[in-house]
């Protein structure tokens, strides 16, 4: 009860309060990263210096480049979870978020709030995961990155198309340029043979919604247990070949629960957060990807290279889950990996530069992402008029 007068009172605030035409609040989970981050460095590469940015974090860990940038832009970070916060986004013309920060207290009115979101989803999100309306973000758009997706993201959170612009994904518009960020971690790529990125989907989370989805095994990845996970060590060092495994940020799985090992490294959100950089500037370095049931293989798509999928589970987490595809088959392109043995057969076929998903993976890629031209924030702002 005490929630919901708290929830209009603040609503009711919001409407009195004038918004600054140029303010620009981002929010994003985590902090600084992900689609907000794609916005913020196309407003710094523009020059948009007429805009007044604010970042919305729960940590007040300021990392350099935006500390640097604080001198020659109007950028400011504050505690999403504060008075000043509360202020600055109710205050702010337009709002952009990954995660929605104070969902029922926008106002469509005299804001505009783009629902950015965090991925095209495969697995079930929204009302299509049986959500409630009040657990329903409220925007005044947000984005896909195909027509096939916009179909699915205006049933997710039950809007119209026309809500939903095809614009491609803020995150992706460096996604095809080379950073050395391995190097920046202190991962030496340049002694292996091939390197591929692992990024599993949560089993199991402890942050934001509690949920278990699959199948999960006490702190241990999909597919391998800790003693497999060494032995299998063993094989990518016989190859010279570098596993990095991305845990996922809402994974009670922590780089603490995996010991150090000679050509597997684990990184968490962290480690990139410490160096500045951003997730999907590292697909560039990579040979190759796996994953499970995460959205970011649409992304890894737009660089044409192999992808496998472990889904050991397959069968428990379309029954826990589900997936906004009627058959998840015609969209996976790329070997389907349930035990060690075919994991290893897939790194073979990456050692030798065998591809036998690329047609399929070519056809998938065009009808999931509209654009390859790396220049979707700029779509967006064309779309609003900025």
């Amino acid at each position: 009860m005490i929630n919901i007068c708290i929830l209009k009172i603040c609503s009711l605030l919001n409407k009195m309060l004038k918004k600054k035409r140029n303010k620009i609040c981002l929010v994003s989970f985590p902090d600084f990263s992900d689609n907000c981050m794609g916005v913020f460095n196309y407003i710094i590469k523009e020059n948009l210096t007429q805009y007044e940015i604010v970042w919305l974090v729960n940590d007040l860990f300021i990392p350099d480049k935006i500390s640097e940038l604080q001198l020659s832009f109007k950028v400011k970070v504050v505690k999403k979870n504060s008075l000043l916060g509360l202020f600055n986004y109710m205050t702010s013309k337009y709002i952009f978020y990954t995660h929605t920060p104070f969902n029922g207290i926008e106002n469509l009115k005299k804001q505009i709030v783009i629902n950015l979101w965090h991925g095209m989803p495969l697995k079930n999100i929204g009302y299509l995961d049986n959500k409630d309306e009040k657990n329903i973000p409220h925007f005044t758009y947000t984005i896909a990155t195909s027509y096939e997706f916009q179909n699915v993201i205006s049933k997710v959170f039950g809007v119209s198309k026309s809500k939903v612009l095809i614009t491609g994904l803020p995150r992706n518009d460096e996604i095809n340029k080379f950073k050395n960020i391995l190097a920046k971690l202190k991962i030496n790529g340049e002694i292996y043979n091939k390197k591929i990125l692992w990024m599993p989907t949560f089993r199991k989370s402890v942050m934001a919604e509690v949920r278990n989805d699959g199948k999960h095994k006490n702190r241990k990845l999909p597919l391998l247990s800790n003693e497999e996970l060494e032995e299998f060590n063993k094989y990518l060092r016989d190859n010279n070949d570098l596993l990095v495994i991305k845990l996922h940020p809402m994974d009670y799985l922590k780089k603490e629960d995996f010991s150090k090992l000679s050509n597997i490294k684990i990184v968490t959100n962290c480690d990139f957060k410490n160096i500045g950089e951003q997730l999907y500037s590292l697909f560039q370095e990579f040979d190759a990807f796996i994953t499970d049931y995460s959205s970011v293989y649409f992304d890894f798509m737009l660089l044409n290279k192999p992808i496998g999928f472990v889904m050991d589970d397959l069968k428990e987490y379309s029954s826990s889950r589900g997936f906004v595809f009627e058959d998840i088959y015609d969209w996976i392109p790329g070997p389907i990996i349930k035990d060690v043995s075919e994991l290893k057969t897939y790194i073979k076929n990456v050692n030798n530069d065998i591809d036998d998903f690329k047609d399929i993976r070519e056809k998938v890629n065009d009808k999931t992402n509209s654009y390859s031209n790396f220049n979707n924030t700029k779509r967006l702002f064309n779309e609003l008029g900025l």
